[in-house]
Order: C-alpha cells, then sequence, then structure tokens
C-alpha cells in the first residue's frame, strides 16, 4: 500500500478539496490499470469469473453512473468513499465515444483523501484517514478470499488512480452483483406478496449461510447494526451478497478463536443473525393477510429459521409483550467486540 505523504498536510487536502469542487469525478471520466489474473477456485455455487478478470492485462474502467456519488455540502463531511459503476473495455478501445456491445461492469469504490477528516496541528484526525480505509477493506477481501463468489463480490484489487482535481486517491475494483439493495427489495414487498413469500425463505437460508461462512472465517460484519439492509444484494433468484468490509473486526489472536465461536453462536452478540431477524419482523409487520399466515408457518416450521435466529432476546413469534429487552447473560461475550483481539475500522 502507497502513502503519500501529503495525505497528513491539512493545506494539501484543502486545496485537493476545493480543486475537486471544480473539477470533481463525473461519468465518462475513465482511468487504465493492468489486472492481475483472479485465480480462485471454481465450484457450482460460485458466479462466474468476469472474462477481464480470467485474462488478466491492461483495461480501461470508464464510470457511468455513481450509486453513491460525492457529497461537498463541506469541507471534512467524514465521507469515507463513493461508489461507481464502470464499464471495462480492452486499452485500445477505451475513449469518450467508444462502442461496445455489452462491456463488463465493475463496482468502483473511491477513496478520496481530501473527503476526509483532515488532521488537525497535532497530527490529530476525527476519523480514519483514506489509505488506512483502503487498506483495511483489502485485507478483509483478501482474508474472505474463499467466500468470494457464492456469498461476497471478486475482489479484483486496489489501486493509486489521480482523480481530474490531481488528486491521487485509492479506488477498490469490486465485482457488479446484478439485483437490488434488500432495503429496495422489502418496498416491494408489499405489492408482490406471493412472490415475496416464495422467494423469502431462499434469502432467509443464504443470508443464514453467507453469515455463517463470515463468521466461520472469523470475521465479524459490525455494520449490520446500525444499517443491516444496505450493505446486502439481494439477486433475481433471491439469493444475497454482502458488501461492504469497511466495518469489520477480524480476530487477531488463534488462541480467541473459541471465543469468537462460542460468542458468534449468541444472538446478542451475533449481528448477522439479528439481521436476518430484523429482516424476518419486518416483513411480517408489512404481509398482510394470508400472506402474513403463510410467513408465521414457514418459520414455525422446525428446521427453516435456526434457533439463534428465533431466540436472541425472546421468541420471533409471540403476541405477549416484547422481549427486545439486552440479553442478562453474564459471562462476558457481550463485549466481545470490545476486546483488544479484534481490529476494526470506524468507517463505512
Amino acid at each position: 500500500m502507497i502513502i503519500m505523504k501529503e495525505y497528513g498536510d491539512r493545506n494539501y487536502l484543502q486545496r485537493k478539496y476545493e480543486d475537486a469542487l471544480k473539477r470533481h469525478i463525473s461519468s465518462r471520466w475513465s482511468f487504465t490499470k493492468v489486472i492481475e489474473k483472479l485465480s480462485i477456485e471454481s465450484a457450482p455455487n460460485k458466479r462466474p469469473i468476469p472474462s477481464f478478470a480470467l485474462d488478466g492485462g491492461e483495461y480501461c474502467f470508464q464510470l457511468i453512473s455513481a450509486p453513491k456519488p460525492a457529497s461537498f455540502a463541506e469541507p471534512e463531511s467524514a465521507q469515507s468513499s463513493q461508489v461507481w459503476v464502470a464499464n471495462v473495455f480492452k486499452t485500445d478501445s477505451c475513449g469518450p465515444t467508444v462502442q461496445q456491445s455489452q462491456p463488463e461492469r465493475v463496482i468502483l469504490k473511491i477513496l478520496q483523501p481530501s473527503m476526509r477528516p483532515f488532521p488537525d496541528d497535532r497530527g490529530i484526525r476525527l476519523g480514519s484517514p483514506a489509505h488506512q480505509l483502503a487498506y483495511s477493506e483489502e485485507i478483509l477481501y483478501k482474508h474472505l478470499r474463499p467466500l468470494q463468489g457464492p456469498h461476497i463480490p471478486y475482489y479484483f484489487g486496489t489501486f493509486l488512480v489521480t482523480l481530474p482535481n490531481g488528486e491521487d486517491a485509492y479506488i477498490l475494483i469490486l465485482e457488479y452483483i446484478e439485483g437490488e439493495l434488500l432495503q429496495e427489495w422489502l418496498k416491494k414487498y408489499d405489492t408482490n406478496e406471493d412472490r415475496a413469500i416464495t422467494l423469502l425463505p431462499v434469502m432467509i437460508h443464504s443470508l443464514i449461510d453467507t453469515f455463517h461462512a463470515i463468521h466461520v472465517a472469523y470475521v465479524a460484519h459490525t455494520d449490520m447494526v446500525q444499517n443491516p439492509f444496505t450493505n446486502i444484494i439481494a439477486r433475481l433468484d433471491a439469493t444475497v451478497v454482502i458488501l461492504d468490509f469497511a466495518q469489520c473486526a477480524i480476530l487477531e489472536n488463534p488462541v480467541d478463536t473459541e471465543k469468537l465461536v462460542r460468542a458468534m453462536s449468541r444472538g446478542s452478540v451475533n449481528q448477522g443473525y439479528r439481521c436476518v431477524r430484523t429482516l424476518l419482523r419486518c416483513c411480517l409487520a408489512c404481509a398482510r393477510e394470508p400472506a402474513k399466515v403463510r410467513l408465521k408457518e414457514w418459520i414455525s416450521m422446525p428446521g427453516n429459521v435456526p434457533a439463534e435466529v428465533q431466540y436472541p432476546d425472546g421468541p420471533l413469534i409471540d403476541s405477549g409483550p416484547s422481549h427486545d429487552s439486552q440479553d442478562n447473560d453474564d459471562d462476558g461475550d457481550d463485549d466481545f467486540y470490545d476486546s483488544d483481539t479484534l481490529t476494526d475500522s470506524d468507517e463505512d
């Protein structure tokens, strides 16, 4: 990871921020990078690796749209990243008037230093600098390499790229997933109840399998508490893909693996299972009869919803008072995420 010394210079960052107001990233902007061949063991449940990543070589990435563009509301707004969709072209065909049938697409996560909190006169920041966020997420994707394809996006590398304002920024290149954010899928629930009730079991099992795979790899996706549905893509077949590993924790000390597994198995600390529980509750609240009856019957059937999802703090289906109070078990695992055995980044 290359770290530019200017990233600690407040005056430099201020100038680049002002330049970005005039010459910011926009559609049709492009850059060229060499992509290494992606060699990941194939499996029936994995999505096909894009051809450009299979072949490797020099490619041009041309921006087309921004699901999460830059926000220039105020300097040092602590925006963690910009997210763009880009087309991928061979370098000899890249240009503003390029014409190519069905080019492959990728997601670009852009970490721009001048969009992060500036250091004060003592060099102290209120948030992590761009290079630290990029490095943390790079480590996570490499750590979760076996899960790329079925559960998380393919990761094609992190690159230092000069932006239109002359500022060097970090760009993570990730697989483009066809689908929609889970929160958007849920908005359609009320008007597509029959289809949703049919697909929901597939989605729940996919979520459980995905979170289990991530937790077995000793990773805690801690952003699932505040933003449970903004980091999950629901595909057309209702399987899910987990996004954004900026807010994650990795076990550092192998001696504590047993404690991590034990902590992850408890609903009070298992944020992934809590996300599944929240999803089911949301669906129960939105569903109308007879869809609600069908959903309750499916949840109640043995083997459909694990106990970790149904009973972290009380039964999922309960006509009595809410039991969503904090877990009273005092074995110490509730404080596991605050222990010194985990490393985590502080930004989304």
